[in-house]
């Protein structure tokens, strides 16, 4: 498990991490379709995570600052 980000807006007390962003769980070939639908419908910041790489590069700091965040799930 990771560790939160002292800087992220932790909450000890319920061991949650409070973070605005939306998560999206998509089928993989459709990460692309639903990033260009969000932002050219709507002024949302999106970040789509591609590759298992990336998604464990993210952390809930970097999660907080998008608010629409698309992940691939089959």
């Amino acid at each position: 498990p990771r560790v939160p980000d002292p800087k992220s807006n932790y909450d000890e007390a319920s061991d949650l991490v409070q973070v605005k962003s939306t998560l999206v769980l998509c089928p993989p070939h459709i990460v692309d379709q639903w990033a260009k639908e969000i932002t050219t419908h709507t002024k949302l910041s999106v970040f789509s995570v591609k590759t298992i790489r990336q998604h464990r590069q993210l952390s809930y700091s970097s999660l907080g600052t998008y608010d629409v965040v698309i992940i691939p799930h089959s």
